[in-house]
């Protein structure tokens, strides 16, 4: 029983760092990156911003960025541009939450092999060991959780400081 609770524990450790990697893969520093398409799109260059974007094309900041920068070379308007970065915005979101499922199955995971653990507990060692592995892997998914949020707030916090004044001017 206790090799059960201790490899459920560890498959939910497992599947939390696997979304932690993930999450790694989708950041880049929002705030620096809005300066540079900022400074590109005070130019009028809108095509060598996108293809600043397209750099990074999993990065979430980069994502939405280069929703709104793609809909003002279509529209040539500051209001569409918005509107075409809060749509990608939206879907970077979406993105996010569906893969937010491995953390909260590694979270699962972990608990459920700590209650194993707590209902037949034959030596305290093993109890206190797997209940603090369980405990990491429950902080660990919900730093994830909360990564995914600062992401989003990230990208729109550089969006609208750095990028959209910019395009506002420019038209």
């Amino acid at each position: 029983m206790e090799y059960a609770a201790f490899a459920s524990v560890g498959l939910g450790l497992a599947l939390v760092l696997i979304r932690g990697g993930q999450l790694f893969g989708l950041t880049i520093q929002a705030m620096p990156f809005a300066e540079m398409v900022g400074k590109l799109a005070r130019a009028k260059n809108y095509e060598r911003a996108l293809k600043l974007c397209d750099a990074a094309p999993k990065a979430v900041a980069a994502a939405t960025i280069r929703g709104g920068i793609a809909e003002m070379i279509r529209t040539s308007s500051a209001t569409d541009a918005a509107s075409g970065f809060e749509t990608a915005r939206i879907d970077q979101e979406a993105r996010l939450v569906a893969g937010r499922k491995l953390a909260l199955g590694g979270i699962a995971l972990a608990l459920a092999g700590a209650m194993l653990v707590a209902s037949t507990a034959v030596f305290d060692t093993t109890f206190d060991g797997v209940c603090g592995a369980a405990l990491a892997v429950a902080v660990i998914g919900v730093w994830t959780m909360a990564r995914e949020r600062s992401l989003i707030s990230d990208a729109t916090g550089a969006w609208q400081h750095h990028v959209l004044p910019v395009l506002r001017e420019a038209t």
